[in-house]
């Protein structure tokens, strides 16, 4: 884990780096360095768009009560353990929400469904970050839907209340 977050910690940077290189080079420099960081950005958009993906695929499979698959359609982003936090510091805070969206919500009903101690907390949690974020980019439609998926942690806590 650690090694990893070293890793993705001096991508960010090189990045950082040759974005700056950019900005204060020449024409002709910025015509060497514009590959580098166009694959770059490809790349990300690339991550960006199989990982919503992966996100819708699970909301379908879970809203259709296969919860099994929805978790399967998360593996690479999340162990599937309730209780474990996906991996999300290489993505984008939109993508961040998504992924913390999707991981509280099945890991409410996985928790539900199989009777997982602290489980509704931890979806809880998760829910409650994803709709801080989503305020944060003005999406609303998903923060009011991720509001009914955190409700529904609150009803299955018997802390009704507090759901509203």
């Amino acid at each position: 884990m650690w090694k990893q977050s070293g890793y993705q910690t001096a991508k960010s940077l090189s990045l950082k780096i040759i974005t700056s290189l950019v900005a204060d080079a020449t024409s002709p420099q910025r015509m060497l360095l514009m590959p580098a960081t166009s694959k770059q950005k490809g790349m990300r958009q690339c991550t960006d768009v199989k990982l919503k993906q992966r996100c819708e695929e699970s909301r379908r499979l879970e809203r259709a009560g296969d919860y099994e698959g929805a978790r399967a359609a998360l593996r690479v982003l999340w162990c599937g353990r309730v209780g474990e936090r996906p991996r999300l510091a290489e993505f984008p805070e939109d993508a961040q929400a998504e992924v913390l969206w999707r991981v509280g919500a099945l890991s409410g009903w996985l928790g539900s469904a199989n009777q997982v101690p602290g489980a509704q907390e931890f979806a809880r949690d998760l829910l409650t970050e994803s709709i801080t974020l989503f305020e944060s980019l003005g999406e609303q439609d998903k923060r009011a839907e991720a509001m009914g998926d955190l409700a529904l942690c609150y009803w299955r806590l018997g802390a009704q209340d507090n759901g509203r």
